[in-house]
């Protein structure tokens, strides 16, 4: 987890449809959604415990009306994307 302040100004204003397959996102289907807006529904459910596994392994981020599910292996892509990404951002 990156603290908000540091990264999140960052991220491009892309929607999170038109990513690369690279990023894990290919099944998330809100078009409107864009890549600044889920990682900030992310922080917000995590910051405030709203995350749930299903038995599949799907992970489910509940930021107030808004609900975001993962699979696993997804969310592990998106996260090493992301990674690199801060990672870049801070050498560059």
């Amino acid at each position: 987890m990156y603290p908000k302040e540091e990264f999140y100004k960052t991220f491009p204003q892309v929607q999170v449809a038109s990513l690369e397959s690279e990023w894990g996102l290919k099944n998330i289907n809100d078009q409107t959604l864009t890549l600044k807006d889920f990682i900030r529904h992310l922080r917000n459910a995590i910051a405030y415990g709203n995350v749930d596994v299903t038995e599949e392994f799907y992970f489910i981020f509940t930021d107030k009306e808004y609900e975001i599910q993962i699979e696993f292996q997804d969310l592990t892509q998106f996260i090493r994307k992301l990674n690199c990404y801060c990672i870049e951002s801070l050498i560059n």
